[in-house]
Parts: structure tokens; C-alpha cells; sequence
């Protein structure tokens, strides 16, 4: 993304979610602001109507956590356009044809 993206890519940020943890790291990451269930990538640049966007990022057979369909849900209806990507190229499409919408 970031050869061909530059601009998009220069937007994007990860949010450290999931993972296996010691309970000192995870209670610092929540005295911290990291909400559970949070989209794993952040764009945030407005385009075709949307605040920005969030991609879950999920492999083989996971699905949404109960966590993660409140906040798709709840970012949807906030003006952010949603999206879960099971591999790095649907993820680049998804971003392509976003940035595309204007």
C-alpha cells in the first residue's frame, strides 16, 4: 500500500488489539483508552460521504467477536464506512475502492 498509496498510507494507523498479553500489559492498555473489539485500521481521510475508514482484520475461520460488531455497528452509523478483510490484498482493494469514491 504505502508505494502505490502514499497519501492513504500516511493516514493509516494500527490499533494494537488482540494478542496474547501479560494481565500488567493489558490493564495499562485499558487504563490506556484501548478499547476492546476496536477495528484493527484506521484511515482517516473523509471520502464519498464517509468521516473515514475501519478494517477488521480476520484469517481462516474467525468471525466478529461480539465486541467487534458493536463497534462496526456503532462506527457505521457514526459516518465510517466498515469493512472486514480476511486477507492483506482484500484489504487493499477495499481501501482502493474507497479512496476512490470521491
Amino acid at each position: 500500500m504505502y508505494r502505490n498509496m502514499r497519501y492513504v498510507y500516511e493516514h493509516t494507523h494500527a490499533t494494537p488489539n488482540g494478542g496474547l498479553r501479560g494481565i500488567r500489559t493489558a490493564i495499562k492498555m485499558v487504563a490506556e483508552g484501548q478499547k476492546k473489539g476496536y477495528p484493527d485500521l484506521s484511515i482517516d481521510l473523509a471520502c464519498g460521504g464517509c468521516h473515514g475508514m475501519r478494517i477488521e482484520m480476520k484469517h481462516g475461520r474467525n468471525r466478529l467477536t461480539p465486541e467487534q460488531l458493536v463497534w462496526m455497528t456503532r462506527l457505521t452509523e457514526a459516518g465510517y464506512y466498515c469493512f472486514e478483510a480476511r486477507s492483506a490484498a482484500e484489504a487493499i482493494k477495499a481501501i482502493t475502492e474507497y479512496v476512490c469514491l470521491d
